[in-house]
């Protein structure tokens, strides 16, 4: 019995560390060229043990966004509706979060400002 068992907790603890891997799956909603960069939106899944989150990085022109990178720029709990523009050499972010389920933001990378519009 006692066998049994502990054959039966370590299954759970196998496939408990299989579903938290540190891989993480990302849907890209929105590319903004802007010169030689790239400001992109995107929502990554870090797995069972974690909520989705909304991000928003600067990348040079020639590099791709990867799995394992996060927000530079924006990054949020969950995902609501988010929207980048080129307006007046600022690039505006529109969004529909709270300020409880924002976790870092800021207002200038790489020369371009950053405004915020809370859609709410």
């Amino acid at each position: 019995m006692k066998r049994e068992i502990n054959k039966l907790l370590f299954l759970f603890f196998l496939v408990f560390l299989i579903s938290c891997t540190e891989d993480s799956q990302i849907d890209v909603k929105q590319v903004l060229e802007v010169n030689d960069f790239n400001v992109i939106v995107f929502v990554k899944n870090v797995g069972a043990t974690s909520d989705y989150s909304m991000n928003i990085s600067i990348i040079e022109g020639n590099k791709k966004i990867t799995n394992r990178d996060k927000g530079n720029i924006f990054i949020a709990k969950g995902m609501r509706n988010v929207f980048i523009e080129l307006k007046d050499n600022n690039i505006v972010v529109s969004h529909s979060y709270s300020d409880k389920d924002i976790f870092y933001k800021i207002d200038s990378y790489y020369g371009y400002n950053f405004v915020y519009e809370n859609e709410n």
